[in-house]
Formats: C-alpha cells, sequence, structure tokens
C-alpha cells in the first residue's frame, strides 16, 4: 500500500467491518486487501446539514435507502466517520423522512448544527458513512501530500 491509499484504505476497512459489506461490494486485491467498490449502482453522494435537533437537511438518502418511520436504525462511530445502518432498533426517521442523528453521536464527533457533512449511501447494502468535514479534509491532505500538489487545507 502506498502512502497516498493509507487514508482510503483505513476507511474502506474501517466500512468493511459493517455486516451488510461483503468481498464483492467493498473488493479485495491479490494481497487480500480492500479495494475500492466493485461494479454495482453508484452510490448516492451528498453535502447537508444537521439542524439543532440532529435532523439532515436533505431526505433523499432516506427515500434511496428505502427506510421510514418504522426503520430502525444503529449508528456506530469509528473514528472520524459514522457507519449508519438499519439493523438497530432505535427509530431515527422523522415523519417528515430526515434521518435524525442523535446528540451522543453528534457531541462525539463534533457535529453541530449548520456544519457541513458529506453522507454516501450504498443501497445494495443498507449502509451510510456520514463524514465531517475534516475527516475530508484529513484525507485529501494525506492523498495530496504523497501526490505532490501542496494542498494545505483551511488557513
Amino acid at each position: 500500500m502506498t502512502n497516498t491509499e493509507g487514508p482510503i484504505m483505513t476507511v474502506l476497512s474501517d466500512i468493511e467491518a459493517v455486516p451488510h459489506i461483503d468481498d464483492a461490494t467493498v473488493g479485495r486485491n491479490e494481497s487480500g486487501e480492500p479495494t475500492a467498490a466493485a461494479a454495482g449502482p453508484p452510490p448516492r453522494c451528498v453535502v447537508t446539514p444537521p439542524d439543532r435537533a440532529g435532523r439532515i437537511a436533505d431526505r433523499s438518502l432516506c427515500r434511496h435507502m428505502g427506510w421510514n418511520q418504522q426503520t430502525g436504525i444503529r449508528f456506530e462511530v469509528r473514528g472520524r466517520f459514522v457507519i449508519v445502518t438499519a439493523d438497530g432498533s432505535a427509530p431515527a426517521i422523522t415523519t417528515q423522512g430526515h434521518l435524525r442523528v442523535p446528540l451522543a453521536i453528534r457531541r462525539r464527533c463534533r457535529i453541530d448544527a449548520g456544519t457541513r457533512l458529506l453522507i454516501v449511501a450504498w443501497r445494495e447494502n443498507g449502509t451510510v458513512v456520514i463524514c465531517t468535514a475534516s475527516a475530508v479534509e484529513e484525507m485529501l491532505r494525506t492523498l495530496s501530500a504523497g501526490a505532490g500538489t501542496g494542498f494545505r487545507g483551511r488557513r
């Protein structure tokens, strides 16, 4: 694994442990390391903020995943990422169809109202990954340092 692949491979390694993601989704190289997603429908990606109550503004994620008010949701923090799956018992979808991130998760990940989040939803394996801006910035900084682009992030 090269230096520039580090953060992405770390994310894939973290995501790979989610029960719904298997080798066909994540993919493996000859060494058995996770690789970029294998063929299949592309994930839905949005950049959207939560409000004061933790409701994610973009409702298309829940529609894309087929989740509704009766869907039990599980949140799991992995480093700087929040993994969301529909195998929990806690209702986290509002009557209006918004995903609501619990306060404990928001505090742990330092997600404030209005903070932009990158959210990636894979329908075929039932997994949503919430990335904070700092997590994305860290990945980009590490990737660009290896590529010599000089990206420094926020000033």
